[in-house]
């Protein structure tokens, strides 16, 4: 099931469809309730970040049993924070950070999630150039977090990684 969230749509009257978009990716995100979804961000620059927030994880590699963050086809969106996207640290976190500390709806490792021609730009967050893409951390000695993730076609820039 396809939803849908551009910079004009509305995260209280918008329904996620491609006519009537919601405004914010947390919002559309939030609503990718089913295994298989995938959400399209149409063109434009969203100042917020993803954040282990995926109510759903995908099982397997496959249209129908993976999750999938994509620009509308022919559309450029850029996820650049400023200082009040969300996260623990406000708009001093990465771009996009995928672990298992339990801040989001679901506990445990996040997988199977596909990031599709999306421009992730971390230049503009608190501490400028934090890091751009977070996967997983050491907790105890042990590395959790997130496995099984793809970005494809996206171009990172802004990391403070370098």
């Amino acid at each position: 099931m396809a939803t849908y969230v551009a910079t004009t749509g509305n995260d209280t009257t918008g329904d996620g469809t491609i006519g009537n978009p919601w405004r914010t990716v947390g919002k559309g995100i939030d609503n990718l309730l089913a295994v298989g979804g995938f959400l399209y961000l149409r063109g434009g620059t969203y100042a917020e970040n993803i954040i282990n927030n995926f109510p759903v994880n995908g099982t397997a590699w496959g249209a129908s049993t993976q999750i999938t963050v994509s620009s509308y086809p022919g559309e450029t969106a850029t996820l650049k924070p400023d200082a009040t996207s969300g996260g623990p640290f406000g708009g001093d976190d990465a771009v996009i950070r995928l672990d298992a500390d339990g801040s989001g709806p679901i506990l445990g490792e996040k997988k199977y999630i596909e990031f599709v021609n999306l421009v992730l730009d971390g230049s503009t967050t608190v501490t400028a150039g934090r890091s751009v893409v977070q996967l997983g951390h050491k907790e105890n000695g042990v590395t959790v977090g997130a496995h099984h993730i793809r970005f494809t076609g996206c171009e990172a820039k802004g990391s403070r990684d370098g």
